[in-house]
């Protein structure tokens, strides 16, 4: 199951980032975003989350908690966008794309939540 939500996060959040760097002038945000930037950032949390696959691959489940929870994390930022802007100022696209992004990591965070809870009953 994991497999198949690092998969799904990778999608959403790369679909999200490359609409952004594509219409970027069309996303709120602040100042300093540039495309480089969107491409950047997006190399980095999806370094992570693989980082987080490799773990689960080799059995390290701190590793695994760690980096997917830290890529959950740094994905819910891409919700920023509303914080410069209402939902009316972009496009139905761009919405959709943030909105996946955001639910795919909570739904990621839950699950990584139920099994670190699952690891503590005795």
């Amino acid at each position: 199951m994991l497999e198949v939500l690092i998969l799904l996060n990778l999608v959403a959040s790369g679909s999200h980032f490359a609409h952004n760097g594509i219409f970027l002038e069309s996303y709120p945000g602040p100042p300093w975003v540039s495309r480089p930037v969107i491409v950047v950032v997006w190399v980095l949390i999806a370094a992570v989350l693989l980082l987080g696959y490799g773990f689960y691959r080799r059995g390290h489940r701190v590793g695994v908690f760690v980096a997917c929870g830290v890529y959950g994390g740094a994905s819910l930022l891409g919700l920023g966008h509303y914080m410069y802007g209402p939902p009316s100022e972009l496009s139905a696209v761009a919405n959709l794309f943030i909105v996946l992004e955001g639910a795919a990591s909570v739904v990621l965070l839950t699950y990584l939540a139920a099994h670190l809870i699952a690891i503590g009953r005795p």
